[in-house]
């Protein structure tokens, strides 16, 4: 599985380097017929990404697909788990006693308040007034 990881994120710092290195190398005003021929690269490799995904969990390639959940003990597959997810309400619904939240909190500074548009904001400023 590990394998995996690092070749997505070999394929990914690949398109990176590509987009950065070769299709935009030099400053340039970009036109609208460039704009939409770049946005449109895009969104067809995002997309072809997710019908990869996809038929990778429905034809069970590269570990994918339905499985057996371990907090009731039914079978997993796509429709299913959104429903779970979407619908079903559970006990412990609070989101600060998620694992992940809980610790990326001890290992980053990050607050629990909204600044508006501010994504860092350093204490002490006139921003972190809020």
């Amino acid at each position: 599985m590990i394998l995996i990881w690092i070749g997505f994120l070999a394929f990914v710092l690949a398109l990176l380097a590509l987009d950065l290195g070769v299709l935009h190398r030099k400053a340039h005003i970009v036109s609208v017929k460039e704009a939409l021929l770049m946005s449109a690269l895009w969104i067809a490799l995002g997309l072809a990404f997710s019908v990869f995904v996809y038929y990778g969990y429905e034809h069970h390639w590269l570990g994918l697909g339905s499985s057996v959940d371990s907090v009731d003990d039914t079978i997993n597959d796509g429709q299913s788990a959104t429903i779970k997810m979407f619908f079903m309400k559970t006990e412990n619904s609070d989101p600060n006693q998620n694992i992940v939240i809980r610790t990326t909190r001890k290992l980053f500074s990050v607050t629990s308040h909204y600044y508006g548009e501010h994504f860092l904001v350093r204490a002490g400023t006139p921003a972190s007034q809020v």
